[in-house]
């Protein structure tokens, strides 16, 4: 609880020296807070990498209490309603924070890689609605699993968190909205300082066993991501399996197994063999002239055109979900799908490496 109320009374310190230097009510709109912004990340650089420090001591459970302690906080009884607000404010500041200010707060560091079945606080375990992930069980490293879904999304994703102490670690500030931080705060938190250790122009090999039950009815794919959801930015090289059906009744236009890379608006999608219900062999090699996609170790696709190489670090994410995605200026929405039994990602064993090829895992 100690390290909680130190987030909140930074949190707090940085709302009212913010709305302060800029002469605005923290829950003005954002049409009056985007010109003053620029301004403000340059003055709030060090109160930012304060308030991350002290992000990083919480436990999951502290992060999902963070917005309550808020709606608690002193500034309630001030003069304007800010317990959504406040949270809104600091963290839209940190996203820009990145773009303003990258040069100062991105680094990447090459690092040598050899992540096996790592622990399972190693990642971020995102469920949205009523969805599961087990590790260690039954034999297998990793099962992730929705139920029968319909209008509600349901996901079961892992990704890199930003808060472990596992190496390797190379913590950047995120630079696209991924979660709402009104309804998800404890996810936004996550997402804001995610982590992305793995890099393509530094060599990053990622094999794993996996299975899929149920193909009907959503997205599911594991890979490498950099969790953008704006299309301009959008780094990715990753096999995605998509079935879904528009609203309209005509089949999505991406239905079935793919290997997509993707450098911002420079996307590559290669067409595979149908994904099936039965236990593979999955590799992705990613280089800084080359991104080569493997299954049950005969290559499938071979990327080596420059513009859609990812040029930013990456996490890994691993998702199985109940719907498929439309763009629709410049932003992603879900087209919801809907299931009559689960869906399932099985992984039986993982591992992310750097260094020599090697098929084996």
């Amino acid at each position: 609880m100690k390290d909680l109320t130190e987030v909140v009374r930074i949190m707090e310190n940085a709302v009212l020296a913010i709305s302060g230097s800029a002469q605005i009510d923290p829950a003005a709109d954002w049409g009056s807070l985007k010109p003053v912004l620029p301004r403000l990340v340059k003055e709030s650089i060090p109160l930012l990498a304060r308030l991350h420090g002290s992000i990083g001591k919480l436990d999951e459970a502290a992060r999902d209490q963070l917005l309550t302690e808020l709606g608690k906080s002193n500034l309630q009884s001030g003069q304007s309603e800010v317990a959504n607000s406040i949270i809104l404010l600091i963290l839209y500041v940190l996203i820009l924070a990145y773009d303003l200010h990258k040069e100062t707060v991105y680094t990447l560091e090459k690092v040598d890689l050899d992540v096996i079945d790592p622990p399972k606080d190693y990642w971020f375990q995102r469920v949205d609605g009523q969805a599961s992930h087990s590790f260690f069980d039954g034999g297998l490293y990793l099962v992730n699993a929705i139920p029968p879904a319909g209008s509600v999304y349901f996901n079961s994703e892992i990704y890199n968190s930003p808060y472990t102490s596992i190496e390797p670690k190379n913590v950047t500030i995120n630079s696209g909205l991924v979660d709402d931080p009104l309804t998800e705060p404890a996810n936004f938190l996550y997402d804001i300082f995610l982590n992305r250790p793995y890099v393509a122009k530094n060599g990053t090999i990622f094999s794993i066993r996996a299975k899929a039950e149920n193909l009907e009815g959503g997205s599911r794919g594991w890979g490498f991501w950099n969790t953008a959801t704006d299309p301009l930015g959008m780094q990715i090289a990753w096999f995605v399996q998509f079935n879904g059906v528009e609203p309209d009744g005509t089949q999505y236009r991406l239905n079935g197994f793919w290997a997509q890379t993707q450098n911002g608006l420079e996307i590559k999608m290669d067409k595979l063999a149908d994904l099936d219900e039965e236990w593979h062999d999955y590799r992705i090699e990613m280089r800084a002239d080359s991104v080569t996609y493997f299954v049950d170790n005969r290559c499938v696709a071979n990327v080596t055109d420059a513009p859609f190489i990812p040029s930013s670090p990456l996490s890994f994410h691993n998702w199985v979900d109940n719907a498929v995605f439309d763009i629709k200026n410049f932003s992603v929405e879900h087209v919801m799908q809907k299931t009559t039994k689960p869906r399932v990602n099985y992984t039986e064993t993982m591992r992310i490496y750097s260094g020599p090829i090697n098929p084996q895992l």
